[in-house]
């Protein structure tokens, strides 16, 4: 007989206090295609944990029979309990109730009342991680590239992962108006993959994800939450783990490690910011790649957030390159008094409050302000419509 290729169904224990709530909830996953058994109080809950053995484990904290937080951790500890995504279910929203429902060992929490749609939000999410093709590649397909084994940093993860990183230094890459290397293929008979694409490292069980590709920076003490997470992986194709993504699979796994980043940005950590638009504008040359104008507008709009904020730390070198990308940004988007504004502050941040300017911060200080001024002059090869089309 030949192995059956119908994915079996993922199966979801209910367990509410609430009987309407409870056949809300139920009707509208088994129209997603689950498989829905139903409990109304601890031990019954218990039991079917241990004999239906569910891929997803949605407890109310209000269920009789057990205190909540003392029933998820039970259910934690189970075999077949530590197997499940376990979600916590309350009307109580304080969000110290959240914290320690996931110190009690919960997987994510939904606040109620009217928490079906968000049910099914993260039921089709965990679905998704739970159908996705799980090998990950033992060698790089791109003849430029090779695959490196390494462990997921995420504390309690440790699942194996790999990232693609190129065999000798890249060429036919050029960078744009944002400092951004995109590559393109060295000849119309040579094929190149864009190492864009493929230099974001996806963990395949939590999806911490960061770029592979740009300067090693501290693994975070912050992570970002798994259920929104898996909510952003849900979206992408059956390459994302892939060393040959497709655009828009790679496009999700920007946002990944974006969501990732953002939980580790440090407040006044210029370095920190400077990577973190590193990775929005690399973001946005992918989402333009892909066809996406308007996800592409929203990373350089969020990127022009991040680059605003670091105008207000102490100059240094960082500072200088979100002033001049803040130019950058106003150029594109036809914004050529704000340009003209940020171009001005550069005679600010010549002269330092304190002491004197290192002799490297002042070189990056008069390069950017050089790059700068040649995008004023040069204003309209550098507009939304020219994007990576201006010459160079």
């Amino acid at each position: 007989m030949t192995e059956s290729r119908v994915a079996a169904p993922v199966r979801v224990l209910v367990a509410e206090s609430e009987a309407a709530l409870k056949k809300e909830i139920a009707e509208a996953l088994t129209l997603k295609g689950f498989t829905v058994e139903l409990s109304e109080n601890a031990e019954d809950a218990f039991d079917k944990v241990r004999v239906f053995l569910p891929n997803i484990i949605l407890y109310d904290l209000d269920l009789p029979g057990y205190g909540g937080l003392e029933a998820i951790t039970l259910i934690s500890k189970m075999r077949s309990g530590k197997e499940s995504f376990l979600a916590a279910l309350s009307s109580r929203q304080a969000d110290e109730v959240a914290a320690a429902a996931l110190q009690a060992g919960a997987w994510a929490f939904v606040s109620k009342p009217g928490p079906t749609r968000e049910v099914l939000q993260l039921a089709g999410a965990i679905k998704r991680h739970l159908g996705r093709p799980r090998e990950l590649p033992r060698a790089a397909q791109a003849p430029a590239f090779k695959v490196v084994a390494a462990k997921c940093a995420r504390p309690g993860c440790q699942a194996q992962m790999v990232s693609i990183v190129p065999k000798v230094e890249l060429q036919g890459g050029k960078a744009d108006q944002f400092e951004t290397t995109v590559y393109y293929p060295k000849s119309d008979d040579e094929p190149f993959y864009d190492y864009n694409l493929a230099s974001i490292s996806v963990c395949p069980e939590c999806y911490w994800a960061f770029d592979t590709g740009a300067k090693p920076s501290a693994v975070p003490q912050a992570f970002a939450a798994e259920p929104a997470l898996f909510r952003v992986a849900a979206a992408a194709d059956d390459t994302l783990l892939s060393d040959m993504r497709t655009p828009e699979s790679a496009l999700v796994a920007y946002k990944l490690a974006i969501e990732s980043e953002r939980v580790a940005l440090e407040a006044g950590d210029a370095g920190r910011i400077t990577s973190f638009a590193d990775l929005l504008l690399k973001a946005a040359a992918v989402a333009h790649r892909a066809g996406d104008e308007r996800e592409r507008d929203k990373f350089f709009a969020q990127a022009e957030r991040v680059c605003a904020s670091a105008l207000a730390l102490e100059p240094c070198g960082a500072v200088y390159r979100a002033a001049y990308r803040l130019v950058a940004i106003y150029m594109f988007f036809m914004r050529d008094l704000d340009a003209a504004r940020i171009y001005k502050r550069f005679d600010v941040l010549e002269k330092p409050p304190v002491g004197r300017m290192k002799p490297r911060d002042s070189r990056i200080l008069a390069n950017c302000r050089a790059a700068a001024a040649n995008l004023i002059a040069a204003k309209n090869n550098y507009r939304r419509a020219n994007y990576l089309t201006a010459p160079k």
